[in-house]
């Protein structure tokens, strides 16, 4: 049954409702919810923008209509957690404790990885055998201890650091994704150990061009731009006696487009070797969400779709599908919409049901560390609408949503008070005892 309208004096508990106001005109999670209690009805009644357009749904509401009984027309009371529901809220629970755990140890390990390389690239610039065994092993490193928990690793392909180490997170952001795509798609270790290498130094030619052409914050003029594009030739001659073919091959080739647009011009198809096509991939992914600029970044849904939509002639069909499948079309890190009008995250994707990922949802009332994932394929779950920047989003809620401790340009630990401060003023409006007091760490 659609919703019906309703007058404000006429709300009862246990009607669900559709609010006629803006996220930001109302304490509530979202516009769509159902009246448990006076206290909520009592809140929702004192809303001074609340209009007469309100809405309501009798088929999920709880009350008994006077025209179906004449009966005590007293709400029925809501069911308590039956203990499969229980365990399965609490299994959820430490399942979300457990992946902030593996993101926060993987945001680490990015961090300490990202201040190696920029120790080590005043020494890039001469190529030498030593400050290339040392690229070598950094990207050894991001293989064996990031690339082993994907969903943590693509979450922190969209953690902006918000410094001058754009190209040190950017080596770590494309040598993960190639890896990935690259064991996704059953090459073996040898060709896999060579590809992380050259994805790690594909731009090691970009430390010869002038300062002011690769840290330029602004699209580069014609001859900037011919100049910045030589950079994939500038890298070859630096590496050629001290890479493996197979990485030797990204830094040359890794600006090869698969339908002969790209550099060198007319290299194309199956002519481009294949380690140079799987970084083409992951590089233009991470440049996508994360430009140099640091304007006009896509939301990794965005991005994603960007490439298949827009750019598929680029690459090499299967390993894009296979990329999109990896990641998925709502890639975990994704700021979503929700068909219910709750704002939510995605935690993991779904490769059997891409369009229906584990979402958690902004909930102040419940705490962020006890968040539990939605499995969107369950019935009677919202479908994803659409998604978002993190900068569209308030502060509060893309900290809230955040799994890792840093997320673009503040610490979630910057907002946290806010989050508490919300949940508890709302839990006093719904006459709900505050939880007591107590310490709580952001980074575990």
């Amino acid at each position: 049954m659609p919703f019906k309208s309703i007058a404000k004096d006429d709300l009862k508990v246990g009607m669900y409702v559709e609010l006629n106001l803006s996220w930001f005109d109302h304490p509530f999670p979202s516009s769509k919810f159902l009246i448990k209690d006076q206290a909520t009805l009592k809140t929702i009644l004192g809303l001074k923008k609340l209009g007469d357009g309100l809405q309501w749904d009798p088929d999920r509401s709880r009350i008994q209509l006077e025209s179906e009984s004449d009966s005590d027309p007293t709400p029925k009371p809501m069911p308590l957690l039956t203990p499969v529901e229980q365990t399965a809220l609490d299994e959820g629970r430490a399942q979300m404790q457990q992946a902030r755990r593996q993101i926060n140890q993987a945001e680490r390990k990015v961090a300490e990885l990202g201040g190696r390389v920029r120790n080590l690239m005043p020494n890039l610039t001469s190529a030498s055998e030593v400050a290339l065994e040392a690229a070598a092993d950094i990207a050894a490193e991001v293989c064996s201890d990031l690339v082993s928990d994907p969903n943590a690793v693509m979450q922190l392909i969209n953690v902006s650091t918000g410094d001058d180490s754009y190209f040190a997170r950017h080596a770590i952001n494309v040598t993960a994704l190639s890896v990935m795509l690259a064991r996704a798609s059953n090459f073996d270790e040898e060709f896999i150990e060579g590809l992380g290498v050259g994805a790690f130094l594909h731009d090691i030619g970009v430390t010869r061009l002038p300062a002011s052409v690769y840290k330029k914050k602004i699209k580069l003029s014609l001859p900037e731009q011919r100049l910045y594009d030589e950079h994939a030739k500038l890298g070859a001659k630096m590496t050629s006696d001290h890479l493996p073919r197979v990485g030797l091959d990204v830094v040359k080739f890794h600006h090869a487009r698969w339908d002969g647009s790209g550099l060198p011009a007319g290299l194309k198809g199956e002519d481009i070797p294949m380690a140079a096509q799987i970084v083409a991939i992951a590089n233009r992914y991470d440049n996508l969400c994360n430009p140099r600029s640091g304007q006009g970044a896509l939301s990794p849904s965005a991005a994603v779709k960007f490439m298949f939509s827009k750019e598929r002639a680029h690459y090499n069909p299967r390993l894009l599908d296979s990329f999109i499948r990896c990641l998925g079309v709502y890639p975990p890190g994704t700021m979503v919409a929700l068909s219910d009008d709750q704002t939510g995250v995605v935690v993991t994707s779904n490769p059997d049901a891409p369009l229906s990922p584990r979402v958690v949802v902004y909930d102040p009332m419940v705490e962020r560390r006890d968040a539990v994932p939605l499995d969107l394929t369950q019935p009677d779950m919202p479908t994803i609408t659409g998604s978002y920047r993190l900068d569209q989003l308030p502060d509060v809620v893309g900290a809230y949503l955040a799994l890792s401790a840093k997320i673009n340009y503040y610490l979630v630990s910057a907002v946290d008070k806010e989050i508490m401060t919300a949940g508890e003023q709302l839990k006093k409006q719904l006459g709900i005892e505050p939880d007591s007091a107590k310490a709580r760490e952001i980074i575990e």
